[in-house]
């Protein structure tokens, strides 16, 4: 019996998530709101993007999706091809945030 799962942020733990969460009254709000309802307000969504994107040093970015392109590009010469996650249909993180 139990869960042999733990939610943590990669390479981020549990502490330093909860920490940036706490140093916001918008982030306190936004996490507060979750489990109301299936539905997750576009406001919601937004404050917790960014709360992702300043976990990952990423302050300046609104966008899940940018910031998972801008951190591995720090690393890679810039390419040619676009942008790699506009194949999908649908924005990753609301399909996170919306699964059951």
């Amino acid at each position: 019996m139990g869960c042999d799962y733990t939610a943590a942020f990669t390479r981020k733990g549990k502490v330093c998530p909860f920490d940036l969460m706490l140093k916001s009254d918008d982030y306190v709000y936004a996490f507060g709101q979750l489990g109301f309802s299936q539905e997750i307000p576009s406001n919601v969504i937004l404050v917790l993007e960014h709360f992702v994107c300043t976990l990952y040093g990423k302050k300046n970015l609104k966008s899940v999706n940018e910031a998972r392109f801008a951190l591995p590009s720090q690393h890679i010469a810039p390419g040619k091809r676009g942008h790699p996650l506009d194949c999908f249909a649908e924005d990753c993180f609301v399909l996170i945030l919306t699964r059951t």
